[in-house]
């Protein structure tokens, strides 16, 4: 299939040109922690941030590709990490997924502007669970590539939250008010 040739291609890191940057969530998973689902944790936001700083500092990079695995398989991501949403004491420590950090953690909605606002193309390479804070990224994304096994959409809303880093703005944006109620 076209679409799932699209993906690998933008996917396979060491195929790409040298003026195309890759991003893989998962490389932001600290060691050792076990991360299926490529959740957006406090670690992860900070991987993608300095990520993508680096990548729109750089002359040599001429575009970004945001993909779930370095080898283009599994999921693109599953969301927030619900460890954060708690409310324990932990959460002061690693960052709040909504709220700003003094530490410097970025939340999903800093993640979110500094992709829609980057003046270099940030294409979204989408496979598997693509779902809240990681369908906000994708929604970001200036550019959005599929493959067949992509499943989105805002599961947050159907328990009453609202998703937090500019989904529900973007999304109708893109697809119509309409098409943005099914999802």
């Amino acid at each position: 299939d076209s679409k799932q040739k699209i993906v690998q291609s933008l996917t396979m890191s060491n195929k790409s040109p040298p003026n195309i940057a890759i991003i893989a969530i998962s490389n932001g998973t600290q060691s050792g922690q076990p991360n299926p689902v490529n959740a957006l944790s406090a670690h992860v936001r900070q991987y993608l941030q300095k990520s993508l700083a680096t990548s729109l500092s750089d002359p040599k990079v001429t575009a970004i590709v945001l993909i779930g695995r370095p080898d283009g398989k599994g999921v693109f991501s599953a969301g927030a990490d619900i460890k954060e949403f708690s409310g324990s004491d932990d959460e002061s420590s690693t960052g709040g997924v909504t709220t700003s950090d003094p530490d410097g953690i970025p939340t999903l909605n800093d993640l979110a502007h500094l992709i829609e606002k980057s003046p270099k193309p940030i294409i979204a390479a989408l496979t598997g669970a693509t779902l809240g804070g990681g369908m906000e990224l994708a929604l970001a994304a200036q550019y959005r590539v599929a493959d067949e096994s992509l499943k989105y959409g805002l599961p947050e809303v159907k328990i009453g939250l609202i998703p937090g880093a500019g989904g529900t703005q973007r999304l109708p944006r893109l697809c119509g008010v309409r098409h943005a109620l099914d999802v």
